[in-house]
Parts: structure tokens; sequence; C-alpha cells
């Protein structure tokens, strides 16, 4: 609800973070390539295939939830 302050990018983070950190699975997954990330963190790939669809999912649903919701904003009236 801040106008002229596009927020975006910033909820679709939040969401994508929530894809991967709000299941179990992909979050164990995440968190073993962040280890493996942490060692080198000099040009790192994700090396679990897994991990990388979960997280081109991820990418996709929080870019399809942050729509829906800007939409629904758009949709509210103020009495």
């Amino acid at each position: 609800m801040n106008i002229g302050l596009d927020t975006t990018l910033q909820m679709q983070n939040i969401n994508e973070a929530y894809y991967i950190l709000g299941d179990i699975r992909k979050k164990t997954l995440y968190d073993a390539e962040y280890i493996c990330y942490l060692k080198t963190k000099s040009n790192y790939n994700i090396k679990n295939e897994d991990l990388k669809t979960d997280i081109k999912e991820a990418k996709a649903t929080a870019k399809k939830y942050t729509t829906e919701f800007y939409q629904s904003l758009h949709n509210i009236t103020v009495p």
C-alpha cells in the first residue's frame, strides 16, 4: 500500500523464500546446498537438480502470487 514505492521484487523474494523454506524436503536440499556455497563463495552453481527445479518453480509461483496479490489490491474499494 506504499504509494510510489514498487515492492514487487520484495514480495516475489518473500514468496519464493516461503515456497522453499516452508517445505521440509525443499528446505533440507536448500540447507545442504547453502553449506556448500559457504565453503566456496565464488561463482557457485547449484549442483542438486531437484533443488534447481524447486527454485525454478518457486520463482514462477512467487511471481504468480505477487501478480495476483497486486491485482487484488486494485479491486479493493476504499469506503
